[in-house]
């Protein structure tokens, strides 16, 4: 039987973490706790220093990416020089083969020449994992519907695929028997999400559940996102509101091209006057309820002079509309 290669599941994050005083690291990380310190499932924020027993490492938010500390607020900044003296290094998260699961939700794919044995496989994956663990799914078929949603046959456990799961600070429910999700893009989320900026405008197309919008309207980008998934959509509206972002999404459910088409219509002039207004300065956020239609739903409409960021499948491209 052909051995599993568990290395071919591993993902590493390159983070920054503090240098500090190892008695300090309570008080610093009190210090970070609001969106400035790591915050993954399972994942101590707070490490050894392998250079000095003196010493730990407090590791930073994958949303902190400036080795001078810029991405974190001036208060929090100037009281971390008040408290003691810091050293920003690299740090080198590595994401095992145990580490992968979607909430409560062990999703599985196992071969054809392995199916007899299935019932057994969900037991010990179940028995070894609960509570952590409290559903085990195997992913039945090829994916054929417009969706990309796989189907599943559950094996052990509860049969509940409604879940919450956690990225660079985060929180996403999802039905992942319903909407697509992938946790080993993660890496990718925090790529692409890193080169936007405060006040930009972001056009995602494809948006899921949110791993991209959710996190730019935490960067105070104001999102047009959307989706074909229709369930796709009601949990990106969810995610949107549990992270208090729900004012800089424009959510639409549609196909991608009349997304667009809609877009690049030039919105109403006095509507296009006031967005821009809001927009002159860089030290304003623009709340999307500000453009919405009655009935709570974004109308679509923006600045058309302004940079819109598209991204087309995980790749950013940058126009000036």
């Amino acid at each position: 039987m052909e051995k599993l290669d568990e290395s071919k599941f591993e993902q590493r994050l390159q983070l920054l973490a503090l240098r500090i005083p190892r008695e300090l690291a309570s008080a610093v990380t009190r210090l970070l706790r609001s969106g400035c310190l790591l915050d993954m499932p399972r994942v101590k924020p707070v490490v050894e220093d392998p250079e000095s027993d003196k010493h730990r490492l407090v590791v930073l938010s994958e949303k902190i990416q400036s080795p001078d500390l810029s991405d974190i607020p001036e208060q929090v900044r100037n009281s971390l020089k008040q408290l003691c003296s810091v050293d920003v290094v690299p740090y080198t998260l590595t994401l095992g083969y145990s580490y992968w699961s979607a909430g409560h939700v062990a999703h599985l794919n196992i071969p054809d020449d392995l199916l007899v044995y299935k019932d057994v496989i969900a037991k010990v994956i179940y028995d070894k994992n609960y509570p952590r663990i409290q559903t085990v799914a195997n992913k039945v078929g090829a994916i054929s519907n417009e969706f990309r949603v796989p189907k599943f046959e559950i094996l052990a456990g509860k049969n509940d695929m409604v879940t919450e799961v956690k990225q660079y600070g985060a929180t996403f429910k999802l039905d992942y028997g319903l909407v697509y999700w992938n946790s080993r893009l993660e890496h990718e989320h925090i790529r692409l999400v890193s080169l936007f900026e405060k006040g930009d405008v972001i056009c995602d197309m494809f948006a899921g559940i949110g791993p991209f919008s959710v996190p730019a309207g935490q960067k105070g980008c104001i999102v047009y996102a959307n989706d074909l998934n229709p369930d796709s959509v009601h949990y990106l509206k969810i995610n949107a509101k549990i992270n208090k972002v729900e004012d800089y999404i424009f959510t639409q459910n549609m196909d991608a091209r009349v997304f667009m088409q809609t877009l690049m219509i030039a919105p109403d002039p006095e509507a296009k006057s006031q967005f821009a207004a809001a927009n002159c300065s860089s030290e304003e956020t623009v709340s999307a309820n500000e453009h919405s239609m009655p009935n709570g739903n974004h109308n679509g409409t923006f600045c058309t002079h302004y940079p819109l960021c598209m991204l087309v499948y995980g790749e950013l491209v940058l126009n000036s509309i």
